[in-house]
């Protein structure tokens, strides 16, 4: 029994032989995929860090952007405010314009009654006129009896 005994046990032996190799391939495959996942894991934080280093700059480009466009609408309410001056300007102008406008329809109006009141006056002397009534006293030998003329 006791060869038996011994078979059983290099049997078992053989068994648990077998499956300490099967573990230990087991182990080592499990060891290479850890491998190769660390491997992984470490080509994707590179990615990551790669996408945070991308995301970095697209927030200073964006930041840039923003600063731009706060400078673009600075000079827009600049320009605005210079066009509203201009405008006011304009319309001080146009009111100025007006005002001289007025004046010189008014002075025109001024000028015409003073031509009709010197055309009055002129009619108005014109009979009366000294020289020709000198002629003609010096042609008929009359005195002229106007005061205005008489010297």
């Amino acid at each position: 029994m006791s060869e038996e005994i011994l078979l059983q046990l290099f049997d078992r032996l053989g068994h648990i032989e077998n499956t300490l190799h099967l573990l230990v391939e087991s182990h080592k495959r499990l060891e290479a995929e850890q491998q190769e996942m660390r491997k992984e894991q470490q080509e994707i934080r590179k990615k990551q860090q790669e996408i945070r280093k991308e995301q970095q700059e697209i927030r200073r480009e964006q930041q840039e952007m923003r600063k731009e466009q706060q400078e673009i609408r600075r000079e827009q309410q600049e320009m605005r405010k210079e066009q509203q001056e201009i405008r006011r300007e304009q319309q001080e102008m146009r009111k100025e314009q007006q005002e001289i406008r007025r004046e010189q329809q008014e002075m025109r109006k001024d000028s015409r009654r003073s031509e009709e009141n010197n055309k009055k006056c002129k009619k108005g002397k014109s009979s009366r006129n000294p020289k020709r009534t000198t002629r003609n006293a010096k042609r008929t030998g009359r005195i002229p009896t106007d005061p205005a003329s008489s010297p």
